[in-house]
């Protein structure tokens, strides 16, 4: 479904661009799922696993720093959004379509010229620079939830005879 909007919404139309933005949400998608069956491999009864999900899923999504900016968190809890899958994809993903933008308007007849990521740092509190690292966290998210979501399922799954 991203891959049809992409390009309908606008990003920009550069092939390594796209192939970030698609690598990005991938893993994003993934890591959604493995916490989800995680959540469904703990917990027998089907109501409260969803619960527990949608619960676990709202937690990261306001994490995420579109709702809440990093910057605004007490310094005690600032590490707390570097948890959420959410924070981790959408900084990629900001970080990634700004790279090389610049904004021109005017304000009151001055010209002002500022760089795309410039107003995603001040807005959203994305770091430049910050894709590789976003994509090595979410990529070990993917291999820390694969192997504790198998290992639950093997454990805690097995067929009792």
């Amino acid at each position: 479904m991203s891959t049809i909007a992409y390009f309908l919404i606008g990003f920009q139309a550069s092939a390594s661009h796209f192939i970030k933005f698609a690598g990005v949400m991938m893993l994003f998608s993934v890591v959604a799922t493995l916490l989800c069956m995680g959540c469904a491999a703990v917990l027998r009864d089907v109501a409260t696993a969803t619960l527990v999900s949608a619960m676990t899923t709202l937690f990261t999504m306001l994490l995420g720093g579109v709702l809440l900016n990093a910057n605004a968190l007490p310094p005690a809890a600032r590490w707390l959004p570097y948890l959420s899958v959410f924070r981790n994809a959408t900084e990629a993903l900001a970080v990634n379509e700004v790279d090389g933008i610049v904004v021109h308007d005017t304000f009151n007849g001055v010209e002002v010229n500022l760089a795309g990521i410039t107003i995603v740092d001040s807005i959203f509190g994305f770091r430049r620079g910050s894709y590789l690292r976003d994509l090595l966290v979410l990529v070990g998210m993917n291999v820390v939830l694969l192997v504790g979501v198998g290992a639950l399922i093997v454990f805690k799954m097995r067929e009792v005879r």
